[in-house]
């Protein structure tokens, strides 16, 4: 009894702190159940010696253990087993009286589930433990996508270096697009899969189907030829490329309002049909309604560009119904001397340089009064725009009707000119006394040649330039003005073309002309000009060789023109240089040289190789001094009177 309590001290002695509690807790947390255990060395069968409290590691003073966190035990009061016969005294010691420990911690419950959102690898049980949140399915692994314990997957982005064709895994279960190969590589073709290289291409020996005509691809860089179409279908003509087609016409052409035309594919269009009495093509104009049209009807019918009610000519509409194209000259340079243009000018160069300015001076004012009137009609002329197409220009003089407002002889578009009918012949035609000089429209100018023109330089005396060489630059078109019963513009009663235009300038401007006028002025027109009355005996200006009211502009030329004191030179002696190409020669030919009198008037002649012609008059006729102009001009309507 007494070795198992030694024992037991040994043991709590121990155990220390550690031993305490443990048994605290297995006696409900209180030490009342403890039996204090006698000292050993006390007498059996005797009363037990008083036994002092226990003081194991924990307890306090105080004949009680104390164990941490326990109270105060009282003295054990329980009575000794003695033995058989044994009467001791009991045992008197303090009982222990311990509170329960309130230190040891509630039993753990781990989890059971992985956190929400982990789908693999392992995650901690909260008590020590760890909880198995599943694997993933390849291509798949755990964090693979950037996220712990969630199953992903990052795709490639790029193909494998050297791969440029075809395409790669991206290790997520997709593909990357590698690229493609120019023909004729191929992808792998060189025998490396996905990279480009040159393998052997077998080509494409037919069309795709449906093709029936021009090229196809043959995959390897070649073509296929797929074939030709029969007129009137095209390659793709129906839109479909590489398959024959023809888009039919729907509508006719313009201006066409009867009959049938070609559709372009082997059909018709119905143009439609003609009110009675016309019928198609009636008016001469295939596939358009008309009748025969009555020039000088007043009614303005098929091809008709005007129709007046009569069949004569210089009077807005012509004898035929076609528009007439008249221009007259708004500004007259006489030019003194030649150029790249016209190569001679005799006339010209003879006008002394001090009296240059003042003869250009007059003809200015003639001009711009209307005396000088230089008119040009184009018979015949097939485009009246001026760009393309021939024409005859003829030549005529006339007299403005009286300019109003700010029309002047220089502004005078669409006035009206009266016909001087010493230039035309008789009514109905009025055709002009002077030869027509054919012409040409191209590259926007007018160059015509070979006739006469007639010039107003002298008064009323008319010159006549022979072989005369025409060159016009050509304006801009417009229509014709329309009259309000007087100039400007054409008439109500011509019933003109509304949609008729025509060119109203040409020769650029009037102070700069580029129209120009080359030719020959025959001696026989100038023996019938007076010789200007200021350069006469008496006159503000007059010439030193005393000529008189007989004398001609061809004396004035032939002996020149003197004055004043000094002799200044007005006209430099000059005899004609060419000749009328037109005009029956005289006594050897061209030049001519003319001799005069005591009174300065022409007397004689003598021809290119000296011989003298009788008559010397003989001699006026193929004789000519060259002369060029320039001017520019404007649209007028010439008027029979």
């Amino acid at each position: 009894m007494f070795s198992q309590k030694a024992h037991l001290r040994t043991l709590f002695a121990v155990l220390g702190l550690v031993a305490a509690p443990l048994f605290a807790a297995a006696c409900g947390g209180s030490d009342t159940s403890m039996i204090s255990i006698p000292a050993e060395g006390g007498a059996e069968g005797g009363s037990d010696a008083t036994q002092q409290p226990d003081t194991m590691a924990g307890d306090t003073g105080g004949g009680g253990d104390t164990s941490s966190g326990d109270t105060a035990v009282s003295p054990d009061t329980s009575t000794v087993d003695t033995g058989s016969g044994d009467t001791g005294t009991p045992d008197t010691g303090t009982p222990e009286t311990g509170s329960p420990d309130a230190g040891v911690d509630a039993p753990c419950s781990p989890a059971t589930t992985c956190p929400a959102a982990q789908t693999c690898g392992t995650a901690p049980d909260n008590c020590g433990g760890t909880l198995n949140c599943g694997t993933c399915t390849s291509p798949q692994t755990c964090g693979g996508g950037g996220t712990a314990n969630a199953c992903g997957c990052t795709p490639a982005t790029t193909c494998p270096a050297g791969e440029n064709c075809g395409s790669a895994p991206d290790g997520c279960g997709g593909t990357i697009n590698c690229g493609t190969c120019t023909l004729p590589q191929m992808c792998g073709g060189g025998g490396t899969a996905n990279v480009c290289g040159m393998g052997v291409c077998v080509p494409k020996t037919t069309c795709p189907a449906g093709e029936n005509c021009g090229t196809a691809n043959d995959g390897c860089g070649g073509t296929i030829n797929c074939g030709n179409c029969t007129a009137p279908q095209t390659c793709g003509g129906a839109g479909t490329v590489n398959v024959c087609g023809c888009t039919s016409a729907m509508t006719c052409p313009a201006g066409d309002n009867c009959g049938s035309v070609p559709d372009g594919c082997g059909g018709t269009i119905n143009c439609g049909t003609c009110t009675a009495p016309q019928t198609c093509g009636g008016g001469g104009t295939q596939n358009v309604c008309g009748g025969s049209a009555v020039c000088g009807n007043g009614i303005r019918e098929g091809s008709e560009q005007c129709d007046d009610g009569n069949n004569v000519n210089l009077d807005g509409c012509d004898s035929t119904c076609r528009f007439e194209q008249e221009t007259r000259a708004t500004t007259v340079q006489m030019q003194f001397a030649p150029d790249a243009v016209c190569a001679k000018d005799v006339l010209g160069a003879a006008i002394g340089s001090n009296a240059r300015a003042q003869f250009q001076m007059s003809i200015d004012g003639n001009v711009t009064s209307g005396a000088i009137s230089i008119v040009f009609k184009y018979f015949d002329i097939v485009d009246l725009n001026g760009l393309t197409g021939t024409t005859a220009v003829a030549s005529y003089a006339a007299t403005p009707v009286p300019y109003m407002g700010a029309v002047t002889g220089n502004s005078d578009l669409d006035w009206w000119y009266t016909l001087n009918t010493s230039t035309a012949g008789a009514t109905p035609l009025y055709l002009p006394t002077a030869k027509e000089s054919p012409g040409t429209f191209s590259g926007g100018a007018l160059n015509a040649s070979g006739g006469h023109v007639l010039l107003p330089l002298f008064g009323n005396t008319l010159l006549d330039m022979a072989a005369a060489a025409i060159h016009l630059p050509i304006g801009g078109a417009t229509t014709p003005a329309t009259s309000a019963g007087g100039p400007p513009g054409h008439l109500v009663s011509e019933h003109l073309d509304p949609n008729l235009t025509s060119f109203d300038v040409a020769g650029g401007t009037n102070a700069a002309p580029t129209g120009s006028l080359c030719g020959n002025i025959t001696a026989a027109s100038m023996a019938t000009a007076p010789v200007p009355a200021a350069l006469q005996t008496g006159g503000t200006n007059a010439c030193n060789e005393n000529y008189g009211p007989t004398n001609t502009a061809l004396d004035l030329f032939v002996g020149g023109c003197h004055v004043t004191f000094f002799n200044v030179t007005v006209i430099a002696a000059t005899q004609p240089d060419l000749s009328d190409p037109d005009a029956t020669p005289a006594g050897g030919g061209a030049p001519y040289k003319f001799s005069e009198d005591a009174t300065r008037h022409v007397n004689g002649c003598k021809d290119k190789n000296g011989a003298t012609v009788t008559p010397y008059t003989s001699c006026l006729a193929p004789a000519a001094y060259s002369t060029y102009l320039k001017f520019a001009a404007d649209r007028v309507i010439l008027k029979h009177p």
